[in-house]
């Protein structure tokens, strides 16, 4: 994204041009189903995706990686079975 878009000026205006991508997506999607996905949907997604990598880069890190260590984490944790209740690791004793 910085050769396209060129350096972030700084983190936090990344993480508000992100916000507004984020807002357009929330309204986009307010109300859909599966059975109805918004036509523009993946297009926007992919919005706050790019802007969320360029946060990541104004603060000095590659979001793809800190995901990856992110999810080792997930697969070593309990989730609930899916469909009975919200998308929360279960805290173990």
């Amino acid at each position: 994204q910085v050769e396209t878009f060129g350096p972030a000026v700084s983190p936090y205006r990344a993480f508000e041009r992100t916000a507004r991508e984020w807002d357009e997506l929330v309204e986009l999607v307010e109300g859909a189903s599966l059975e109805h996905v918004p036509e523009d949907a993946a297009e926007e997604c992919a919005d706050v995706a790019i802007l969320l990598c360029r946060v990541a880069a104004a603060l000095g890190f590659d979001l793809a990686d800190e995901i990856e260590k992110k999810m080792a984490i997930n697969r070593a944790r309990k989730w609930p079975a899916p469909g009975t209740g919200p998308s929360q690791h279960i805290e173990e004793p």
